[in-house]
């Protein structure tokens, strides 16, 4: 008679590691979230940039860490927000904005099975692209901080305001070069950083960190209530991540609860702010200048640094370990 032995695979555990990198992340969004408010601000929003570099960490981040990158950009953008003197009610709402730029990349990934190994098998072509997108940041870093460039030519996009034509055709300039990075690389990882990290990601950030603009002819209720959404989402999902994590068989959970929180905060975001003038401008600004950072300085961290955090202990598989 044979004895059957069922083995028992545990969860990786949660260990002061993973507590010590979140910690780390952290502190370095909150940086360069502050350095991008500063160097180029949109008004008249205030804690909005038109080239967010701290956006270009928020995605990988996320890829690396799981959720503990996602909640890193979550707390960065109240830091941000505190910094630059908005109201803590504020604050928890618009947060969101950085929160779900990680989260939605990390959930597609996370939902087909993605993994995210960035190879680049056709070097030379990859490295002409990358060597424009880096052009491109260059000149759209001038026309966002540097009025007297950005202005020159203005050009009216209906329902959004008016934007310099250099501004439009770096934008324009960096799609295309995210189109041809799909067709060069004709890599699943790649394709899916294209679309959810970068598109995806940069249009939910926008849609509702552009509410910002409306938030302050809101009355004391309703501020109170988008601030408690705020940290209700972030909380909601977190807890579901964990349960999951007990309970494997629940996996859907975590992707159902995200998804319902992502359309339910656009919904709110432009029911709020969406007939406001500066909306449109917000919108743009803050969606464009994403675009551009993530398609290059994020394109570099994936690159250089992902082979060698998947070989470490802080690399993230699941969402917590």
């Amino acid at each position: 008679m044979q004895t059957v032995q069922t083995a028992h695979i545990s969860k990786p555990p949660i260990t002061w590691l993973h507590l010590v990198t979140f910690a780390i992340v952290t502190g370095i969004c909150t940086v360069l979230a502050i350095f991008a408010v500063i160097s180029a601000p949109v008004p008249p929003a205030p804690g909005v940039s038109g080239l967010y570099i701290a956006a270009a960490v928020y995605v990988p981040v996320a890829l690396w860490f799981g959720l503990w990158g996602a909640m890193a950009g979550y707390v960065s953008c109240v830091l941000l927000g505190l910094w630059t003197g908005m109201p803590i009610l504020f604050v928890l709402w618009w947060s969101l904005a950085d929160f779900f730029e990680g989260l939605l990349p990390l959930l597609a990934f996370r939902l087909f099975k993605v993994d995210p190994e960035f190879r680049i098998e056709r070097r030379g072509p990859a490295a002409v692209i990358l060597a424009l997108l880096v052009v491109d940041l260059v000149v759209a870093a001038f026309a966002t901080a540097v009025p007297a460039i950005g202005a020159v030519t203005p050009i009216t996009v209906p329902g959004l305001g008016e934007f310099g034509a250099i501004y439009l055709l770096s934008f324009l300039v960096a799609v295309i070069l995210m189109i041809a990075t799909i067709i060069v690389t004709r890599s699943e990882a790649w394709t899916f950083y294209v679309i959810f990290g970068i598109l995806g990601a940069s249009l939910v950030s926008a849609l509702v960190g552009a509410s910002v603009v409306a938030m302050g002819d809101l009355s004391g209720g309703a501020t109170l209530g988008l601030a408690i959404a705020g940290v209700v989402v972030v909380a909601m999902v977190t807890a579901v991540a964990a349960l999951v994590r007990r309970r494997p068989a629940l996996s859907a959970a975590v992707y159902i609860a995200s998804w319902l929180a992502m359309l339910a905060a656009v919904i709110i975001a432009l029911s709020t702010a969406g007939g406001n003038p500066a909306y449109g401008i917000v919108l743009f600004g803050w969606g464009f200048g994403d675009i551009i950072v993530l398609s290059t300085i994020g394109t570099i961290l994936l690159t250089t640094l992902t082979p060698f955090i998947k070989r470490t202990q802080v690399y993230i598989q699941s969402w917590f370990s």
